[in-house]
């Protein structure tokens, strides 16, 4: 028997309908989630920090360990999805979620 191995699961959540989209799909939303590696969410330009930041806990309390990508999607590269999907090292401090990022904006603004 022959087996495909997946390097990397990227597991894309719409930020707009999220929580929405939980109470819908349930079960099947939360097992796309536990086994990414990596979480992008989609549309976070469209919606405040505080909803962002409540999406983030709720992705937590699935998946401890993903990566999660909170930068605006329009604005990453081609080859730095593909290094992602290839799990190669790259440097990914400009895209990935830190909990510093919100923190800092506030200190900016």
């Amino acid at each position: 028997m022959e087996y495909v191995k997946l390097p990397s699961l990227i597991t894309i959540i719409d930020s707009v309908d999220y929580f929405e989209q939980s109470e819908v799909f349930g079960e099947f939303f939360e097992d796309q989630i536990v086994n990414a590696s990596t979480l992008l969410l989609s549309k976070s330009q469209f919606v405040d920090e505080e909803k962002i930041i409540n999406i983030i806990d709720s992705l937590r309390q699935l998946n401890a360990k993903a990566n999660i990508i909170t930068k605006d999607w329009n604005k990453l590269s081609l080859n730095k999805l593909k290094l992602l999907l290839k799990k190669e090292k790259v440097d990914f401090q400009d895209i990935f979620y830190s909990q510093d990022d919100f923190s800092s904006k506030k200190e900016i603004d």
